[in-house]
């Protein structure tokens, strides 16, 4: 190894512990075997639990970025800070709703379950902005804080919970796959089930408790019909278009179903996509009769 002679050694964890824990004890155990004897060299060619505590630490990173992204949408589209500010306070409660309800079940936190959050981000203010509205709606109608908190929370909490109902209806029957799919997708399908809970939870609770504390001053009716934006109008018109060419838009969705199908069998079929690891393994076997040199 580098041109000195010496001991090679594989390590292998069982099945049941945790490769990034296992790694870190190896590390530990080589830096004090080093200290203790002199001359001893140990040199790591592959450590797999680097490996994973890169990618763990990179599809976090992508779950904060993706969180501090859905806040700036929602500052370019309510265009007030107070809604927005309770949006963004009920993205890190629900996922710390969600971390919990991984913990109580022996979810780990590793690629797959970190990927669930991260779809769960942007799934997770989508009840709470369905509530916010409805009470700024109200708001803008004249009722109270109060008022408007508890009555456009209750009139869309039978939509929104139909709604996460139909998502989870998706993900969560994926654990009870026996196949080695259902193996790899199950935290999948639990972490976005729990961030799904934890958002309807915080959207019928917390943001109408936090609405009726920030939204104290809202615009009128009138004066937020004056205020349409430009992407209001447009969709009107697109609505009044579609309306009147209704056959158009059917037969439009009809030719995208069929163009579909068509190209579903072109695309191809494999067990995982390739991905680069970041490291590369060179085996080279050179006739006999060779020197090391």
């Amino acid at each position: 190894v580098n041109g000195n002679d010496a001991v090679m050694l594989t390590f292998q964890k069982q099945s049941n512990f945790s490769t990034a824990e296992v790694a870190e004890s190896i590390r530990k155990k080589s830096e004090e075997l080093t200290s203790q004897y002199q001359g001893l060299s140990i040199t790591t060619l592959m450590d797999q639990g680097v490996y994973i505590d890169i990618v763990v630490s990179s599809v976090l990173d992508n779950v904060i970025y993706g969180g501090i992204l859905a806040i700036f949408v929602l500052l370019l589209f309510l265009k007030d800070i107070r809604p927005t500010i309770v949006i963004a306070v009920s993205i890190p409660i629900s996922l710390i709703f969600a971390i919990a309800m991984m913990y109580f079940t022996g979810v780990t936190i590793n690629i797959i379950s970190l990927a669930g959050l991260a779809l769960g981000v942007g799934m997770l203010v989508d009840s709470s902005i369905v509530v916010l509205e409805n009470i700024f709606r109200y708001r803008s109608l004249g009722l109270s804080t109060l008022e408007a908190a508890e009555k456009g929370s209750s009139e869309v909490a039978a939509a929104i919970f139909a709604s996460t109902a139909t998502t989870v209806a998706v993900f969560l029957p994926v654990i009870f796959l026996d196949s080695l799919a259902g193996q790899f997708l199950k935290e999948l399908g639990l972490t976005v089930t729990y961030s799904l809970v934890a958002s309807l939870a915080v959207a019928i609770t917390l943001v109408p408790m936090l609405a009726s504390r920030f939204l104290r001053k809202t615009p009128t009716a009138a004066g937020r019909t004056q205020a349409q934006s430009r992407m209001q109008k447009y969709y009107v018109r697109m609505l009044e278009f579609c309306m009147s060419h209704r056959a158009v838009i059917l037969a439009a969705v009809g030719a995208a179903i069929v163009l579909a199908l068509l190209i579903f069998p072109q695309i191809g079929e494999e067990f995982l996509p390739s991905f680069d690891e970041g490291f590369l393994s060179l085996t080279v076997t050179l006739p006999g009769g060779n020197t090391i040199d």
